[in-house]
């Protein structure tokens, strides 16, 4: 659909505020009702202070205009100002997968056989347009709504992109424990990246575990007990082919809805216990808070690592990278890899930098020395 920009009254005008329904650093999202007909619908109110949308706001508009699908948020129209502006999309008031899983009292692999099936349609339909999601997590895999019969929702298409063939985007995007290896090498990459993060969630949904340690990050794929006691060979044979490290020999969306645990032949219907998955769910927020936390504190010790040589998968996955930001704006990470690359460069940049402040240091004391003294 062709993006016509509104102006931010009419936007007024048109709908009601009825609450706010989340917040980020730099969009808050708000429910919102249209005065014509009493849908209700989802704003997301973006901060923009330049006379032109920002590249990653532009692009995430044009991929949820060209989005037609049943288990994409449907992008309804946007309103623009000279500080804000307003995305309305469709509402998405199911709550989390994740949520809704944990709250079954009966839980099997043929049950979360099912909705991972419906997550690797959505993402076979995305590959299909040449858009790569990038930011694939519990978080962005939604419900339609309460009921039974609710479907799968993935939302948030801020980190995605177009992509042409699978090397063709560069730059530290995603959120850390769902980011695949190559991303933290500093490579090119495309869609495999998705592919590993439904790896991961597959695995946190199986476990409730994430299956590395989201500091150390050494990209293992580990069965330990008591987690894996009751998953079956099947399940863990579709795990690493996700979360093959190398992104030519990972398992591609066509590749992974032909395996028999995908297909349903060979995931077992046994009950499994719950207990790991209700932790899960008690720590998310938790868990959320602390990673914005470290973001923070490594973004401010970034400037002093010393790499100056991208790092090769293979290294990252034997020792683990030590990066564990969650990056929001793509613009910045695409700088900051850059930094990281080129520390050298930017070392003597610093150096020179300093060597002036010496020199007008200097100066500034030889000027003070000539400035007559007040008389008290």
């Amino acid at each position: 659909m062709p993006i016509v920009m509104q102006q931010k009254s009419d936007f007024h005008n048109r709908y009601d505020i009825i609450a706010r329904i989340g917040k980020g650093q730099f969009s808050t999202v708000y429910e919102a009702a249209e005065k014509a007909t009493n849908e209700h619908w989802a704003g997301k109110v973006v901060i923009n202070k330049t006379d032109a949308l920002p590249p990653p706001l532009e692009t995430e508009l044009a991929i949820l205009a060209h989005l037609d699908h049943p288990q994409t948020v449907r992008l309804k129209e946007v309103f623009n100002s000279d500080d804000v502006c307003i995305i309305v999309q469709e509402l998405v008031n199911g709550g989390e997968l994740f949520e809704r899983i944990s709250e079954q009292g009966v839980f099997s692999e043929k049950y979360a056989n099912k909705f991972f099936r419906d997550l690797l349609l959505v993402v076979k339909y995305l590959h299909e347009q040449g858009i790569v999601h990038r930011d694939l997590k519990p978080e962005n895999i939604m419900l339609s709504d309460q009921s039974e019969e609710a479907v799968l929702k993935l939302i948030d298409f801020g980190a995605s992109k177009f992509a042409q063939h699978d090397k063709a985007i560069n730059g530290v995007r995603g959120t850390p424990p769902y980011m695949a290896p190559e991303i933290f090498a500093y490579q090119s990459y495309g869609k495999p990246v998705d592919m590993w993060s439904l790896g991961v969630i597959l695995y946190v949904i199986l476990s409730g575990m994430f299956p590395y340690d989201p500091e150390e990050r050494r990209f293992d794929c580990p069965f330990i007990s008591p987690e894996f006691d009751e998953i079956s060979e099947s399940a863990q044979d579709i795990l690493l082919k996700l979360m093959e490290i190398n992104p030519e020999k990972r398992y591609t969306v066509d590749q992974a809805l032909e395996h028999p645990w995908v297909t349903g032949e060979k995931a077992s219907s046994a009950e499994m216990s719950r207990s790991g998955k209700r932790q899960m769910v008690a720590r998310k927020k938790f868990k959320r808070a602390v990673e914005t936390i470290r973001a923070t504190n490594r973004f401010r010790n970034i400037l002093k690592m010393k790499t100056s040589t991208p790092t090769p998968i293979a290294a990252v996955a034997r020792r683990g990278s030590k990066l564990s930001q969650h990056m929001d704006v793509e613009k910045l990470t695409e700088q900051l890899g850059k930094i990281i690359v080129n520390s050298k460069e930017v070392t003597e940049q610093l150096g020179k930098v300093t060597s002036n402040l010496d020199s007008a240091e200097k100066l500034l004391q030889e000027a003070s020395k000539n400035v007559p003294k007040l008389q008290t």
